[in-house]
């Protein structure tokens, strides 16, 4: 499937924290039906995920993968 904002070409090897995962899933909904709230949901993405590297519970290259993938499209 061809996304409307996130990369496909980006492929996410390694586990996700629980609400990493909760968030994808929400930003494939919104991505698939063409809804822009997932700017908003994006950012909230961002900032979890800012706060799960600054508590050691994922690296700065993992951040760097999704934001690539699901942030820095919009």
């Amino acid at each position: 499937m061809k996304h409307h904002w996130i990369r496909d070409d980006i492929e996410i090897s390694f586990p996700l924290p629980k609400f990493v995962q909760e968030l994808v899933r929400e930003l494939e909904a919104l991505d698939e039906a063409g809804d822009y709230a997932y700017e908003g949901c994006a950012d909230a993405l961002d900032v979890g995920i800012k706060e799960a590297v600054r508590r050691g519970e994922m690296t700065q290259k993992q951040w760097d993968l999704i934001s690539a993938k699901y942030i820095e499209v919009m």
